[in-house]
């Protein structure tokens, strides 16, 4: 498989300015680290794309989302033919509602 493209779409974006927001008053390089291996993740994704496990949510939501760990963090995201798309970053614990994504 040829190396995809990977998207962060705005909602993500989002959630992972309020994800490094959180995590930074408590300790600024923990917000380092959670971005660098959030960004490594990511780009480990664009070759690897199906290597995570599919979201349990994902029969609900009636498409396929997969979920990669960042430390607490669940990323959501999509594979498609040429692309991966970040969908969300939530945190582990947190129950999704059907109209989440």
């Amino acid at each position: 498989m040829a190396r995809l493209v990977v998207q962060v779409m705005p909602a993500a974006l989002e959630d992972l300015d309020k994800v490094l927001e959180f995590v930074r008053e408590q300790s600024p390089q923990g917000a380092e680290r959670f971005a660098d291996a959030f960004f490594d993740s990511l780009a480990l994704l664009a070759d690897f794309p199906e290597r995570c496990a599919i979201a349990p949510e994902s029969e609900e939501w009636g498409y396929v989302v997969r979920s990669l760990l960042v430390f607490s963090h669940r990323v959501l995201y999509t594979v498609g033919k040429n692309k991966v798309s970040v969908l969300r970053i939530v945190h582990g614990a947190m129950n999704l509602p059907s109209d989440f994504v």
